[in-house]
């Protein structure tokens, strides 16, 4: 018995020995994953054979395996371990690992397509970072919740991008503050604030400069180019693109090619534009890069002036969007229904004794009342019946209404579509190349191309001129005003066109909009309601 006895002993130790070392190879890991994650991971990857009867080291090989593939941008689309680690921290562990736990399953639902469910972990997981103040956590968090809130145009991404670099430059490592920076310039780009845009990535690209951040670097030339492109700055956009080109560690070769099909586009040369293009589709082994190439690809052949190849790659993008939407809300649905039948499980497991002894009981009361129970049933199955027949006439009205209200959505969204496309179509017109060509004195404006303006304007938006001059007799400096801010010129540039002073084209604005309103307002509210169109 005594020999007995002492084996358990032993064995007892030597288990808790082994756990014990367990427990301070992953606290050493957990010290390097940060900053060497490739390192971590070989690691990991050492002791993966082992069985783990113990949850807490089980859970914490789980994150730190995760969180290395996080760091290595190897992360998966299968929550299902990261989502038992987070049950046990949320129970036993600390803030940080709390946290860690949130966002790396946040991470994962974001790549298999979940948006709100991912927002709502990142927010968990926010929550538990400000409690340890873990600046670069913080600051990890918030640059992933600005990510995705970019393909769903979220306006919040401005604040998450503006938050982020905060955090970053709490923590003070001046790599991850140029890459706040970026993204921070990355959400004025998407809010059209193309000038603070550029500004920033101006200062971005010399820093990764004095930094030899060459990924920093190639980001920001890339954006600039891409900015440029939108202001129609079609030269400088190619300077940056040729830069680019010469950076042998470039990663983003699709999104440089379809920006240079755009630049050729934009400067005419049809065969330069197409053969990036051709390139940029053989490049679209991801869904961001169909994305991409589809998108551009719409605008490029638009810029071309060949609009049936420009709609059919624009319907082909938001077919691509809608599918990918389609199979979120999909996995969404099994994902809860799997969720929901889980749950029952376990309650019924758990009262599976109780339910016996019911049935028992229930046995006893239909003997006793069999004739009460009979009409009884019968008096409750005619109202079910009722109710049911009620429901299925409401749940009809609500799918006839939700219908209805889904066909009037795309009605606007085609409607905005179709402007949008117009107004493109006009701004990159050979006309108007031509007035801007003049505002740096390449081109003399005659009164016949005032003209072809208006026809151009009557034949893309024929509502335009009818909707101003329903509110007020426009005279001939007042249209030609008004066509000129539809097209985004600046006041400065409208002084130049029409050959008069800027603060004049400041009160005739003024003076139009006190006409058309009966009110005194701002240009600002003029060219705001000019835009609305």
């Amino acid at each position: 018995m005594r020999i007995v006895l002492i084996l358990l002993s032993a064995f007892f130790f030597a288990n808790c020995a082994h756990y014990r070392d367990f427990e301070i190879a992953l606290d050493r890991i957990e010290s390097q994953v940060r900053d060497n994650p490739a390192l971590a991971q070989k690691t990991l990857d050492s002791i993966a054979q082992f069985e783990f009867t113990n949850l807490c080291v089980e859970s914490r090989y789980v994150l730190l395996d995760t969180y290395c593939k996080y760091r290595l941008n190897k992360e998966g689309k299968d929550d299902t371990r990261i989502r038992k680690a987070e049950a046990y921290f949320y129970k036993k562990g600390n803030h940080y690992q709390k946290m860690m736990a949130l966002f790396l399953h946040a991470q994962i639902l974001k790549n298999a397509g979940f948006y709100h469910e991912s927002m709502m972990k990142f927010k968990e997981s926010l929550y538990e970072g400000e409690k340890i103040e873990d600046h670069f956590m913080l600051g990890q968090i918030y640059t992933q919740m600005f990510l995705l809130c970019i393909p769903n145009t979220d306006s919040d991404q401005l604040l998450f991008a503006q938050k982020a670099l905060s955090e970053y430059q709490q923590y003070q490592d001046s790599l991850y503050i140029l890459d706040g920076e970026i993204n921070l310039a990355i959400s004025y780009y998407n809010q059209h604030q193309y000038d603070s845009c550029v500004e920033l990535l101006n200062q971005t690209k010399e820093k990764a400069i004095l930094l030899k951040d060459t990924l920093g670097f190639s980001k920001s030339l890339l954006f600039l180019a891409e900015c440029e492109i939108s202001r129609g700055n079609y030269y400088s956009a190619f300077e940056y693109l040729q830069t680019i080109q010469g950076i042998p560690t470039f990663r983003y070769t699709s999104r440089s090619n379809t920006l240079l099909a755009m630049t050729y586009a934009g400067l005419h040369q049809k065969d330069s534009a197409l053969h990036y293009l051709q390139l940029a589709s053989k490049e679209t082994d991801t869904t961001s890069k169909l994305n991409n190439y589809l998108f551009y690809a719409s605008k490029t052949y638009a810029s071309l002036g060949d609009y049936k190849q420009a709609l059919a790659f624009s319907n082909r993008y938001h077919h691509h969007q809608d599918s990918i939407y389609a199979i979120s809300l999909k996995n969404s649905v099994m994902k809860a229904q799997k969720d929901f039948s889980d749950a029952r499980w376990k309650e019924s497991e758990k009262r599976s004794q109780l339910f016996l002894i019911g049935i028992f009981m229930l046995m006893l009361v239909l003997l006793s009342s069999t004739i009460s129970f009979y009409f009884y049933r019968k008096q409750k199955t005619t109202k079910l019946l009722m109710q049911d027949k009620e429901m299925k006439h409401k749940a009809e009205q609500l799918q006839m209404q939700e219908y209805q209200m889904h066909l009037l959505e795309e009605q606007l969204r085609l409607k905005e579509e179709n402007r949008k496309t117009a107004i493109q179509c006009i701004k990159q017109s050979p006309l108007v190349l031509c007035f801007r060509q003049a505002l740096i004195g390449k081109y003399v404006v005659r009164e016949e191309d005032w003209s072809a303006l208006y026809e151009l304007f009557t034949e893309y938006i024929p509502s335009y001129e009818q909707q101003l001059r329903a509110k007020h007799s426009l005279n001939d400096i007042e249209w030609k005003i008004c066509q000129l801010v539809k097209l985004e010129f600046s006041p400065s540039d409208i002084a130049v066109l029409t050959h008069r002073e800027k603060s004049s084209i400041s009160a005739i604005r003024s003076r139009l909009f006190s006409k058309m309103f009966q009110i005194e307002g701002s240009t600002k509210e003029l060219d705001d309601f000019l835009m609305s169109i």
